[in-house]
């Protein structure tokens, strides 16, 4: 067996693993939750916009689920957001309050 044949696969392979992890920052997607989310969700809490994360009942289950409403946030808003401002917005949210 020639390891060196495998070289491309694993090369792809970390790509792959580490372009969410590169592409997310999470202090960018603190600037983008407070410019273009906080007001909306401080309206629907009368005031405290993080109950929407810390609240026992919360509709987001795990990570999948955390970027889906994100998604569906950014495109009630028609912000036109690109993936690695989502992924941003999703890394704050999650390091910040769900810890999935």
């Amino acid at each position: 067996m020639n390891p060196i044949r495998h070289i491309p696969f694993l090369l792809a392979l970390l790509a792959l693993a580490t372009s969410t992890q590169v592409l997310a920052d999470a202090k960018r997607g603190k600037v983008l939750h407070d410019q273009h989310c906080i007001g909306c969700h401080a309206n629907m809490t009368g005031g405290k916009p993080e109950l929407l994360y810390t609240r026992h009942d919360r509709r987001v289950k795990d990570l999948a689920g955390l970027h889906r409403q994100v998604r569906r946030c950014e495109q009630n808003l028609e912000l036109k957001w690109f993936d690695e401002d989502l992924n941003s917005v999703v890394e704050y949210l999650n390091s910040s309050y769900y810890h999935f």
